[in-house]
């Protein structure tokens, strides 16, 4: 007599996952190469993988493409060559010579012995300049160094003051901040304020702020807002044109998703949980133009706040400036701010975890 349960793979025994059916459709034309650079980590390729290359498939927007020039192999991407997008055509870079290799490829692999040395001549950067390349590779290795244990990850900018400073700088930043969110696990991005320069007519101000997140946005990771002194549109001549609460909301904060917000300041406070980090990122506006023209904290933003801290959560602290004037340039105390700094030793003080991620103007030039 048999007892005790089934084994759960009962039934399925003679069933083996063969790779090959899955990666392979065309096996008389598909061919394996081994990754010898890192220079292809933006597109999800490391140094040591294998990628599986049909030379049957049909080319699409995007698709990347394998090609031989001057007896080295290089990666890079089909471009759409019609109005329509319904066609699409390979543009070999400068100095290419001879095109052997037209294919694109379908899957990536490990540990498989079989060898290609693709050359770093003209690989697909996606828009970062050649003379960031090797600071944001640092960058990226020292973040996958700490990737194995539980870690949070973000990039950070702040006072971005976009139409002030050159497009080329904007452009370059959020190009800068692909190739890394395109390599490494991101939870997020923070974003601490002074996105706009908030000096022109209200309709003006406002779509820059649009365009600005809207870029910030195709990054593809969750964006967390911190409102600066110059983004409700303080700085001119007319103090009607100031934003309000609600427009620093839509302009800005809308892009903020699946936080907890502190309606009696329309948004402008929120705080989310990463529960599995036992972290709570705590957003409040030090930059409520009700309050004060530079730095003020809404009126009902310290009651709020400390309910936000009744947490067991280490607490991450985001603002534009800090609570504590000392960290504030010139000094300046920024209206409210005393229950903030109450709300906060009354958490440190009962035994509460806190990291204020603040920006230190008197360390700039």
């Amino acid at each position: 007599m048999i007892t005790g349960f089934p084994s759960p793979a009962q039934g399925y025994e003679g069933k083996q996952i063969d790779f090959n059916s899955y990666m392979i459709k065309h096996p008389s034309a598909t061919v394996v190469m081994r990754i010898e650079s890192s220079h292809y980590t933006h597109m999800g390729i490391y140094n040591g993988d294998l990628i599986v290359i049909d030379r049957a498939k049909k080319l699409n927007q995007n698709s990347l493409v394998v090609y031989e020039s001057e007896g080295e192999n290089t990666i890079a991407k089909s471009v759409s060559s019609s109005a329509t997008h319904r066609e699409y055509r390979f543009i070999a870079p400068a100095g290419a010579v001879t095109i052997a290799i037209y294919i694109a490829y379908d899957a990536v692999l490990t540990n498989l012995a079989v060898e290609c040395t693709l050359s770093t001549e003209a690989f697909d950067s996606n828009g970062v300049e050649d003379y960031y390349i090797a600071e944001l590779e640092d960058t990226i290795a020292k973040v996958r160094a700490v990737n194995d244990e539980p870690s949070l990850v973000f990039p950070w900018v702040t006072d971005i003051h976009r139409f002030k400073a050159s497009v080329q700088t904007f452009d370059e930043m959020i190009a800068n901040m692909k190739y890394v969110a395109s390599a490494v696990r991101c939870d997020f991005i923070l974003n601490t304020g002074d996105t706009i320069e908030g000096d022109q007519q209200k309709d003006t101000s406002l779509g820059q702020a649009y365009d600005a997140i809207a870029a910030m946005k195709e990054i593809g990771e969750p964006l967390f807002y911190v409102e600066g002194n110059h983004d409700n549109n303080p700085y001119i001549s007319s103090g009607a044109l100031v934003f309000t609460l609600k427009q620093c909301f839509g302009g800005f904060f809308a892009a903020t998703k699946g936080a907890t917000f502190n309606v009696n300041e329309n948004g402008t406070d929120y705080y989310f949980d990463f529960d599995n980090l036992g972290v709570r990122i705590v957003s409040v506006n030090s930059c409520n133009a009700t309050i004060a023209t530079n730095y003020g904290f809404g009126n009902s933003t310290a009651a709020w706040l400390a309910n936000a801290l009744n947490t067991d959560h280490t607490v991450i602290l985001m603002s534009h400036v800090s609570p504590i004037k000392e960290h504030v340039w010139n000094n300046i105390n920024p209206g409210n701010a005393g229950g903030i700094r109450d709300a906060l030793s009354a958490f440190v003080g009962g035994g509460g975890k806190l990291i204020i991620m603040k920006f230190d103007v008197k360390t700039q030039p």
